[in-house]
């Protein structure tokens, strides 16, 4: 009984990061790819390696493990019946990346994000000063990263800045990776690395090496005999990731970083990626003295101001696992917040029903929004591609995630919408060089075994096509 209950809380976690998997089995479903690397580290290490369900009490881990599988099984019906919709005929959106001309069409990405990149690092920087601190060189690097203690107030002066700049220069580090790539121009290469070294100062593991194992995933897709390379790369990250801090700690020193003891490899990696703990964790406080929320959660983190509002799900959660409202201060806790599937919000809202219609919902606006995506994805075009998977990840994950809303994310999805935004063809200095010539893909090849311009006295030359239609639906496989 208990190796089942182990294999139902696995495999309905990772059906829960990865389930996109039924509807777009492909190598370019890179996001999926990625979440596999977090369902290793999160669930099937602590699980099968660590032995964290041994060390609860078993009534709670079972009661644990229902919930989720539960969810996981509605979360599923969800995923199947969504990825079935007719998206083309209940949602005919026009982006730059399948409307535009594709040399218009990165032009316009190029100029864009260029812009919006040197504003959001110059807005990093100046957060930096106006505050006084950098967090990976703070007195406290941890409380500095969450900007709690005595942080919050020097934060507070430049929240709003801070913030958009950050989730710009994330959002745009693997565009501006796949814009080096695509056109080999050094300035690209040179915002990259500046954003990888701004991004490191505010110590945002995950957000840094998403972008980078984004642009890796492209460009492993694009060769089929990289792919299983690609994979087993994830694979190996994500575990260092986990525990980064434990090597930063012995690097610098234990009063500079977090330093994680363990007994074993697998204790140091649930140390660093505690998904079953908090959750389980978390299960035991609700079940204790918790109440339900009624969707408050929902909602509470969309709101300006909301940092630190009860029922800012963050806060909430937060607040119950170190003891409820009148004993848990949230300022001074050292989190960011914690990773909870769908199911567990669903159950903290509503009870069962709320396992049963939030899962179902989650899973159906998510195959919906895989299934219209994953039309534009392929190897067509590198940098449609990308621009694709960033409303995906992005407008695509805020939809799906209805139930943790966070006025955290606009700042992305705003910078996605800019680029990916149709707006009118306005011909560049480019094109007026090249006016009369025909706009080709990325990844065009002339005819071979003909001169140009000559024909043969069966078949004259081929004219080019117009590319006023949807060139990049990119193929799926």
């Amino acid at each position: 009984m208990t190796a089942l209950i182990a294999i139902g809380v696995v495999v309905s976690s990772i059906l829960f990061l990865c389930g996109t998997y039924i509807i777009w089995p492909s190598r370019w479903n890179i996001p999926a790819h990625l979440n596999l690397g977090l369902g290793l580290v999160g669930y099937v290490i602590p699980v099968f390696f660590a032995g964290v369900l041994e060390t609860f009490p078993q009534d709670i881990v079972r009661f644990y493990a229902k919930v989720l599988v539960v969810g996981a099984i509605f979360y599923l019906l969800g995923l199947l019946v969504g990825g079935r919709i007719p998206v083309r005929r209940l949602l005919r959106l026009r982006f730059s990346f399948s409307s535009l001309p594709y040399q218009v069409f990165k032009t316009r990405v190029a100029r864009r994000s260029t812009v919006i990149l040197i504003l959001g690092l110059a807005g990093l920087l100046l957060s930096f000063y106006v505050m006084g601190f950098i967090p990976m060189f703070a007195a406290d690097p941890m409380a500095a990263k969450f900007f709690r203690g005595e942080y919050e107030a020097s934060f507070r002066r430049v929240s709003y800045l801070y913030r958009f700049s950050d989730e710009a220069v994330v959002a745009l580090l693997p565009v501006a990776l796949v814009l080096w790539y695509v056109t080999r121009r050094a300035k690209f290469l040179v915002l990259s690395l500046m954003a990888v070294i701004v991004i490191s100062l505010t110590l945002q593991r995950g957000h840094m090496g998403f972008g980078i194992m984004l642009f890796l995933g492209l460009v492993a897709a694009r060769r089929r005999n990289w792919f299983w390379i690609y994979v087993v790369v994830v694979l190996l990250v994500f575990p260092f990731g986990a525990a980064i801090y434990h090597f930063a700690g012995n690097l610098f020193g234990v009063d500079k970083f977090m330093l994680v003891e363990a007994d074993t490899p697998w204790d140091l990696i649930t140390r660093g990626a505690p998904d079953v703990p908090d959750q389980l964790n978390l299960m035991a406080a609700f079940l204790d003295y918790g109440h339900f929320t009624y969707g408050r959660t929902f909602i509470g983190g969309a709101f300006p101001g909301s940092g630190n509002y009860l029922w800012n799900p963050a806060v909430w959660a937060l607040t119950l696992l170190y003891g409820g409202v009148n004993r848990a201060n949230v300022s001074e806790i050292v989190s960011g917040g914690l990773r909870l599937p769908v199911a567990m919000w669903g159950y903290t809202a509503f009870g069962w029903t709320g396992i049963v219609t939030v899962s179902f919902l989650s899973g159906l606006i998510g195959g919906w929004t895989t299934a219209f995506v994953k039309r534009f994805v392929g190897e067509k075009s590198m940098l449609t591609s990308m621009m694709a998977l960033a409303v995906y990840g992005s407008v695509g994950s805020q939809l799906a995630q209805f139930y943790v809303m966070s006025i955290n994310s606009l700042p992305a999805i705003l910078v996605y919408l800019i680029l990916a935004r149709r707006g009118q063809a306005v011909a560049s200095s480019a094109s007026t060089e090249n006016a009369g010539k025909p706009i080709l893909p990325e990844n065009h090849q002339p005819l071979r075994g003909r001169a140009e311009g000559q024909g043969s006295a069966v078949n004259p030359p081929l004219p080019y096509v117009s590319h006023r239609f949807v060139p990049d639906r990119g193929r799926s496989g």
